[in-house]
C-alpha cells in the first residue's frame, strides 16, 4: 500500500479476493510449515521412541490430525491478524511492531484483568489465549494457564469459544476486505 502497487494490482483483471487469497497463501504456508514442523519431528521421535511400530502409529493418528488442524488454526488466524496490521498500517516496520505489540501486549493485559476480575471470558480477548484454549480443546485437554503466577483452569462452552475466535478472524477479513475497497474507491 506504501508505494500504491495496490493500484496496478487491481487494475489487471483480478478480483479483490483473488488478490487477498494470493496474499494469505504464503503468509499462510509459511507459518503452517513453522507450527506443524516441529510438532510432527515430536511425533516422529515418539514413533521412534516407541520401536518404529506402525501398530503405535494406528492407535496415535489422531494426534496426527490434531497436530496438523492445530496448525492450521494457529497459521490462519496468525496470518489474517498480520494482513490486518500490513493493510492498516504503512510501514512495513510499524506494522510488525503493532502485530507483536496486539498479540503479547493483550496477553499481559487479559491475564491481569483476570487475575482481578476472575470472569474467563476475558481471556478470549486475548489471540495468543484464545488459540492456546482452542488447541487444547483439539487435543480434548482441559486448558490451565498462569495468571500472575497461579495455575488456574477454565470453564468456557465450545460455542464461547469458536464464536469468539469467528468473529476475531472474520472481523479482521472484512476489515482487509474493506480497506482495499476504500482504496479502490478513492483512486
Amino acid at each position: 500500500m506504501n508505494d500504491k502497487s495496490l493500484h496496478l494490482y487491481l487494475s489487471r483483471p483480478i478480483s479483490r479476493l483473488d488478490y487477498l487469497i494470493a496474499r494469505f497463501i504464503p503468509i499462510f504456508l509459511l507459518l503452517l510449515f513453522v507450527t506443524v514442523l516441529p510438532n510432527m519431528i515430536t511425533f516422529i521421535t515418539q514413533w521412534s521412541s516407541a520401536g518404529l511400530e506402525f501398530d503405535w502409529i494406528m492407535k496415535h493418528k489422531w494426534l496426527m490430525f490434531g497436530i496438523i488442524t492445530q496448525g492450521i488454526f494457529y497459521s490462519a488466524s496468525y496470518s489474517i491478524i498480520g494482513l490486518t496490521f500490513s493493510t492498516l498500517i504503512n510501514r512495513e516496520y510499524r506494522a510488525a511492531g503493532a502485530f507483536f505489540l496486539f498479540v503479547y501486549g493483550t496477553n499481559i493485559i487479559v491475564e491481569i484483568f483476570h487475575f482481578f476480575v476472575g470472569d474467563d471470558r476475558v481471556l478470549l480477548l486475548s489471540i495468543t489465549h484464545l488459540l492456546d484454549i482452542v488447541s487444547f480443546e483439539i487435543f480434548g485437554s482441559e486448558y490451565y494457564f498462569t495468571s500472575l503466577g497461579q495455575l488456574k483452569g477454565i470453564e468456557l462452552s465450545n460455542l464461547e469459544i469458536f464464536g469468539t475466535l469467528t468473529l476475531v478472524i472474520g472481523g479482521c477479513g472484512l476489515f482487509v476486505n474493506w480497506m482495499i475497497s476504500q482504496m479502490e474507491a478513492n483512486k
